[in-house]
């Protein structure tokens, strides 16, 4: 006769359970929590597997249970994960009342977050760890590709350049591609954030190389286009050549101000070497090219009305204009004081002779734009009445 079962009682049920189980064997407490779905069953866990997050939940315990996009659950403990806390713009006071009230769950369906498995057997979880070893393969995704910005917090200054933080990852900030231009003092750098894009990264030190400049570069064609011609901008000086100051704006766009373009008051004080780097000067932007300011100090308005009073006096007539620069392009020409005109390369060399800075010849005044400023010359009149 078979022997009578049994219900095992020394089995834990949840609370308001009345199922009565008879199995003996050392397996029926796990196997009870699976049919329960107290626990979900592994799936080929492995120490280091990176699992995306679908939700959370705190514990008494002062845990917080994850729950995966492959039914796995893991747990992590909040003051061990003040880092990724900090990622987030969170600590471990608030953070609680940010799994509870179900905004966590809301960002993890807008972005994706993952958690890394520290042990197998007992389901912890990192979600710092993960996030450093996917940010890392982003990272090198972006070195041949560059598609994403992101905001470095520089932390300290070293040999040629700054160590700062990028999502959480340590990284180097070279001088030379910090800003658009020459550093001045590399302390008035440290504790500021600025924009960079992944440039390279070095195996031997184990640190990714980020550029500001390279962000300039991505950003740049965007931001130029929400400039306006005749706007007035504040900037401060970042260097000077013999022939006028270069200005930087918004610690984005470096601007010309030529010398033919200065106010009396302050071509005196560049003649004088009175300009230093930081010096504050404002302008009106007069043209862009090649990514670069042209600036003027003259009022446009006042501009574009002597512009159009040359106009009327010059276009269509033949000029005296000397030769103030020989460019690969053509001849930057003089034609009245702090007047230039462009003679195309093709135009110079139907002069039949060598033209040399400082010579002054004849030349026909094309047109006048007094949109831009622009003068267009050309080397006889025939040409144009031919054209």
């Amino acid at each position: 006769m078979a022997k009578k079962l049994k219900e095992n009682c020394e089995i834990i049920k949840t609370k308001g359970d009345s199922s009565k189980i008879y199995c003996q064997e050392s397996y029926a407490q796990e196997l009870y929590d699976l049919m329960d779905g107290t626990h979900v069953a592994k799936k080929d866990l492995s120490l280091g597997d990176i699992l995306k997050v679908t939700d959370m939940k705190t514990q008494q315990n002062g845990e917080v249970e994850i729950t995966c996009d492959n039914y796995e659950t893991l747990y992590f403990s909040v003051q061990k994960e003040r880092k990724y806390l900090e990622l987030l713009g969170l600590n471990e006071f608030n953070f609680g009342s940010w799994v509870d009230s179900g905004e966590c769950k809301d960002y993890f369906q807008n972005r994706k977050t993952y958690v890394s498995v520290e042990n197998v057997s007992t389901r912890k979880g990192s979600m710092y760890s993960a996030h450093l070893k996917t940010i890392a393969r982003e990272f090198r995704e972006q070195i041949l590709k560059p598609t994403s910005a992101y905001v470095a917090k520089v932390l300290s200054k070293n040999q040629g350049g700054f160590l700062v933080e990028v999502q959480g990852v340590k990284a180097f900030l070279p001088g030379s591609l910090a800003a658009a231009n020459k550093i001045v003092n590399f302390d008035d750098y440290i504790g500021k954030e600025v924009y960079v894009m992944i440039e390279d990264y070095l195996a031997p030190s184990d640190i990714f190389v980020v550029s500001y400049k390279k962000y300039l570069d991505y950003i740049l064609p965007s931001k130029l286009g929400e400039l306006e011609r005749n706007q007035y901008l504040t900037g401060n000086v970042t260097g000077t050549s013999k022939f006028g100051v270069f200005v930087e704006f918004n610690e984005i766009f470096t601007g010309l101000l030529h010398v033919t373009e200065m106010s009396p008051e302050t071509a005196e004080k560049f003649h004088k070497g009175e300009f230093r780097s930081g010096s504050t000067i404002e302008a009106w932007l007069k043209d862009i090219k090649d990514n670069k300011l042209i600036l003027t100090e003259n009022d446009p308005s006042i501009r574009q009305s002597e512009m159009e009073e040359f106009r009327e006096k010059v276009e269509g007539n033949m000029h005296s204009a000397t030769i103030i620069s020989i460019k690969p392009h053509g001849a930057l020409m003089e034609i009245e004081k702090g007047v230039l005109g462009l003679l195309p390369i093709k135009e110079m060399k139907k002069s039949g002779k060598r033209l040399e800075v400082g010579e002054t010849i004849e030349v026909f005044i094309k047109k006048v734009d007094t949109s831009n400023g622009k003068i267009y010359l050309t080397i006889s009149e025939e040409k144009v009445i031919a054209e």
